[in-house]
């Protein structure tokens, strides 16, 4: 078993957490306020704008998967009507999701 965040084989005091995904200390951070599912690093209001995945929860940083301030924009005027992502649950190599949205945004006139 190996920790999805950080690498380690050892669970550390509180054991295997989240199905055995994470060592204990990842887990409390993924409990408290998450990590971008591509980069590993930190997820917090200072680190700029995120999107959360509908599928495994956690934030992507939107430099991350290749969204523009105009595209995180759209996808936040949309809310639940639409469904994000993140790389790793859709299968796809980061930052092409941004490229694709781009395409679908309204043309700026």
């Amino acid at each position: 078993v190996r920790c999805e965040r950080c690498g380690t084989t050892k669970p550390g005091r509180g054991g295997w957490r989240l199905d055995y995904r994470f060592c204990d200390e990842c887990a409390k951070l993924h409990e408290q306020q998450g990590y971008c599912s591509v980069c590993h690093h930190d997820c917090r209001e200072e680190e700029g704008a995120m999107v959360c995945c509908d599928v495994c929860e956690f934030w992507v940083h939107i430099e991350c998967d290749g969204i523009t301030q105009r595209g995180y924009d759209w996808i936040t005027a949309k809310g639940d009507k639409f469904e994000y992502k993140c790389p790793k649950c859709d299968g796809r190599p980061p930052l092409r999701f941004g490229a694709s949205l781009e395409v679908k945004l309204p043309k700026i006139k």
